[in-house]
């Protein structure tokens, strides 16, 4: 009995020991890479908005202003398919009158998605489309053309770094890096897309894309030898 506890014992503390060996000869270190990148592409929204008491006469005016629109933005070098003005909303308009709503007409909304692939020709576009019946802008997005190659770059740094930071932790204890035990990529590629605040001026152009930053993140496990 003794016996058979004794080398239950011994088995006990050698796999301790071969479980504390395994975990002194790894290293586990995060890294980020990072690629900086300037938005050339604008995503805007324009809208064309008109009250009447009849659906069908605020729509016509609605329809002739987005023709207008339309055409002056492929003229502008806007090209169809980035052009977008299928979303319509109707909706009946209210006025109080002694504490109750009456209905006095109808909102009709024509929904304009635009992508400015020429940055230089915001402004302008901007300009000419309000001065033809569009009576809202909104929702304007910086983005970036080729993302997820800029990613693939930023995740390419990130490995290198990973590996510096692992040499350096190793030399300092003494050792040497072996090799790569593995690689978890932490959250993955994510579309880049900025809400950009415009300052327009039409004699002027004040709209610059910036800068932004791209960046991907890793953790790395290293044998030790």
């Amino acid at each position: 009995m003794h016996r058979v506890l004794g080398c239950f014992l011994l088995l006990f503390v050698c796999a301790c020991s071969a479980e504390n060996t395994i975990h002194r000869d790894l290293i586990t270190v995060d890294a980020v890479g990072s690629v900086n990148a300037i938005a050339d592409k604008i995503s805007v929204n324009l809208y064309i908005e008109q009250e009447n008491k009849s659906v069908s006469q605020a729509k016509n005016w609605v329809d002739a202003s987005t023709k207008k629109v339309i055409e002056r933005l492929i003229k502008e070098g806007v090209a169809e398919q980035d052009i977008s003005s299928y979303q319509l909303d109707i909706r009946p308009v209210y006025h109080h009158e002694n504490h109750k709503a009456i209905q006095d007409g109808f909102k009709v909304t024509r929904t304009i998605v635009v992508e400015i692939k020429n940055w230089e020709s915001f402004d302008e576009i901007i300009d000419k489309s309000l001065s033809l019946g569009v009576t809202r802008v909104g929702q304007i997005q910086t983005q970036v053309s080729d993302q997820y190659q800029l990613y693939l770059d930023a995740l390419q740094k990130a490995i290198t770094a990973a590996k510096e930071k692992a040499k350096l932790i190793a030399r300092a204890a003494g050792r040497s890096i072996d090799k790569v035990v593995t690689v978890n990529e932490q959250g993955g590629f994510r579309p880049f897309s900025g809400v950009a605040e415009m300052r327009m001026m039409s004699d002027a152009k004040l709209s610059q894309p910036g800068q932004t930053e791209i960046q991907a993140t890793i953790q790395v496990q290293f044998l030790m030898r």
